[in-house]
């Protein structure tokens, strides 16, 4: 399956994020694990970005193996807890 891949320029963002290692449809739960310790760091408005990046090809990698990045931005300044 081919997907239609698009460049753009965009702005600099900082970027959270947390490493999901299993099937895809497992990312709902690191999406909302980011979500919540984002969410500590100053409100989630319109302008916030979730983003997923993806590191493997799932034809060549056991779905159990598949590393995927789950992130979201933040404000300029915010620091990691824990």
């Amino acid at each position: 399956m081919m997907h239609q891949v698009s460049l753009r320029d965009d702005p600099g963002f900082r970027l959270a994020a947390i490493r999901h290692v299993g099937p895809y449809a497992g990312m709902a739960g690191a999406f909302d694990r980011i979500g919540a310790q984002a969410g500590s760091c100053g409100p989630i408005g319109p302008g916030t970005r979730f983003l997923a990046i993806t590191h493997d090809d799932p034809r060549s990698i056991p779905a159990a193996a598949l590393r995927t990045d789950a992130g979201c931005t933040v404000p300029a300044g915010a620091e990691a807890a824990g």
